[in-house]
C-alpha cells in the first residue's frame, strides 16, 4: 500500500525564461556583473567566517579574497578600512 500525503496542496510551477547573453543590453550586462561580484563577496565572507575558528590561516585567505572583490567594485576604499580583518586574534 502506498503512503499518501494528507492536506498537501500542489503549488503552481513558474518558468523563468532567460535571455541569451548576446541579447542583453549594456545596462543588463553591467547589472549582471555587479550582482555576481556581490554574490562572490558574500560567498567568500561566508567561507571565511565558517573557517575562522578551526582554520584561521585559510579563513584569512577568504577574507582577503572578499576584500579583493570589494575593492574592485569600490577602488577608492582605502585598505586601512579592512586592516582589522587581518589582525591576529580576531
Amino acid at each position: 500500500m502506498r503512503d499518501q500525503a494528507v492536506g498537501v496542496v500542489a503549488q503552481p510551477v513558474y518558468t523563468i525564461r532567460m535571455k541569451n547573453f548576446d541579447a542583453l543590453s549594456e545596462q543588463e550586462i553591467l547589472a549582471l556583473a555587479i550582482s555576481l561580484e556581490e554574490e562572490h563577496e558574500r560567498v567568500y565572507a561566508d567561507f571565511a567566517e565558517g573557517l575562522e575558528e578551526a582554520y584561521p590561516a585559510t579563513a584569512k585567505i577568504f577574507f582577503m579574497a572578499r576584500f579583493a572583490v570589494d575593492s574592485r567594485r569600490c577602488p577608492k576604499k582605502p585598505f586601512q578600512d579592512c586592516r582589522d580583518v587581518f589582525q591576529p586574534g580576531r
